[in-house]
């Protein structure tokens, strides 16, 4: 089911987008926080986009700092995106992330790692999750 998380808590390597065909490498881990591997559907909202559109993204591994996830979307690096979790029999999340790197899989998929800049709790009685107008201020890292 769509937002139920299948959990594994074991410590996970750095994602290696090297393979038969040729992606590109992986960058030097400077991750600190231990890794959880995760399988998990969420919602990525575009914030630096115009009408802030959205796609589905699937979590691999998740820190307390950051997460890699699977995409058909070739994000930018130090795009600012809302990842949209809805857990199941609790509150979900909502967390503003900073792409760090994007490699392309094929021509179809991406592997995409955030970093975590904030996070807000979501109500389920309030519908869809709303982005927080402090995470559309202008940027200044541009």
């Amino acid at each position: 089911m769509a937002g139920e998380a299948s959990v594994v808590n074991t410590p996970v390597e750095a994602p290696d987008a090297m393979g038969p065909s040729g992606a590109p490498p992986v960058r030097e881990e400077r991750r600190s926080a231990q890794r959880t591997a995760v399988t998990m559907e969420c919602e990525a909202v575009l914030l630096d986009q115009p009408n802030h559109p959205s796609t589905r993204i699937t979590l691999r591994d998740i820190s307390t700092g950051g997460a890699s996830f699977d995409t058909s979307h070739p994000f930018r690096e130090n795009e600012r995106l809302m990842i949209v979790m809805h857990l199941a029999n609790r509150t979900g999340r909502s967390i503003l992330s900073r792409i760090r790197y994007c490699n392309k899989l094929s021509d179809s998929l991406h592997l995409a790692g955030v970093e975590f800049l904030d996070a807000m709790n979501l109500s389920r009685s309030l519908g869809p999750a709303r982005i927080p107008p402090k995470w559309l201020m202008p940027r200044t890292d541009k």
